[in-house]
């Protein structure tokens, strides 16, 4: 699993520098948990910049190392995610849609709450976007009743958050302020 040093170094080029430590580290030893730790968050670095190309060639990496590394379902279901999301980001919504629904699955099979929940969400986010805002409604109240469940506050906050951008779209304002 990923260290994430992203999250704790608010300085991007403090996180690059560590993130490309771990690739070197791993590489050298032939860890493949630690070197797709680095390029899971090289990868994330990327995306924030927008950078879609140099993500995508971290999170293929991260898909390759999983088959190798020492938890490959969890890993291989963030690979999708990560590849979900740059799709998202690129306005491929079908990409999207399909990629997320695929991480639902993986996750709901081996029992990863957290990723379930997260990647319902943005399963819900894809289809507001593609106008499904019955769908889209459905998939963000489960992903809030997932979030509540386990008290996850991000999920909470993030799942009220898509609800009310969900009920600004459908002109139900009060509500929107509301939630």
């Amino acid at each position: 699993a990923s260290c994430h040093y992203t999250f704790v170094f608010p300085d991007s080029a403090r996180a690059e520098l560590i993130s490309r430590e771990l690739v070197m580290l791993g590489d050298r030893l032939g860890d493949d948990d630690v070197a797709s730790a680095g390029h899971h968050d090289l990868g994330w670095l990327a995306l924030e910049r927008s950078d879609f190309v140099e993500a995508l060639d971290h999170y293929r990496v991260v898909l390759e190392l999983a088959h190798t590394s020492s938890y490959p379902a969890v890993n291989l279901a963030w690979a999708h995610f990560n590849l979900a999301t740059v799709a998202f980001r690129q306005g491929d919504l079908e990409s999207a849609a399909t990629g997320f629904a695929d991480v639902v699955a993986r996750t709901r099979e081996i029992d990863y709450a957290y990723l379930t929940q997260v990647s319902t969400a943005f399963l819900g986010q894809v289809r507001l976007e593609q106008g499904l805002v019955n769908e889209a409604a459905a998939l963000m109240a489960e992903a809030l009743g997932m979030a509540w469940k386990t008290r996850e506050q991000g999920g909470i906050t993030d799942s009220l958050s898509d609800m009310a951008k969900l009920a600004l779209r459908t002109g139900q304002v009060s509500e929107a302020a509301h939630l």
